[in-house]
């Protein structure tokens, strides 16, 4: 189970998704959709995959198979 926190500024301006948590379940690339970085506000760094069915899950980015997974989708954008 993933958690998700939503961090709005002091300001109202601005906000965004940090994990709480990682996946324990390795995720096959072809469920990946598209997948974007937390940023350094969150206290846990962490990489969140959007599944074909939109559903978001953090992922661990020091994870082997979490680098083969983003690897893939850069070199698939290389050839585009």
């Amino acid at each position: 189970r993933n958690i998700f926190k939503r961090l709005d500024s002091y300001l109202g301006f601005e906000s965004t998704i940090c994990c709480l948590s990682y996946t324990k379940r390795k995720i096959s690339k072809h469920r990946v959709k598209s997948f974007f970085s937390t940023t350094g506000t969150c206290h846990l760094p962490s990489l969140v995959f959007i599944l074909r069915n939109d559903m978001p899950v953090c992922v661990n980015p020091g994870e082997e198979w979490v680098m083969d997974i983003v690897r893939s989708f850069k070199e698939e954008r290389r050839r585009s």
